[in-house]
């Protein structure tokens, strides 16, 4: 990943197509947030959607994803929440249900 452009994570077969990068869906069936409610975040990031996407990168099927979005250059990925069950855009193989995670400690 560190090797690699915006452009080359968000090309699919550039990079790896099990990454899945690409921007939150805040419209799609059941996604159990809002990016308002992101708000830790700083509201110029929070109320920014064009600069500042909420993208998710896979880590594993099993190991979940990495939320979070790039700075203004897209240099840094600022890491906002971790998914590990893949709640934040449900999918059809779990009925589009949140499952339960355990928190960290």
């Amino acid at each position: 990943l560190c090797d690699m452009t915006l452009q080359e994570l968000l090309e699919e077969n550039k990079g790896s197509k099990a990454l899945r990068c690409h921007p939150i869906d805040w419209s799609a069936k059941h996604v159990p947030l809002r990016r308002e409610d992101l708000d830790w975040l700083p509201q110029e990031i929070r109320e920014n959607d064009v600069e500042f996407p909420i993208m998710q990168i896979s880590i594993s099927q099993s190991t979940g994803r990495i939320i979070g979005y790039f700075d203004r250059d897209a240099s840094i990925f600022h890491i906002v929440l971790l998914d590990p069950k893949h709640n934040l855009q449900p999918a059809a193989k779990t009925n589009y249900q949140v499952q339960p995670t355990q928190e960290a400690l």
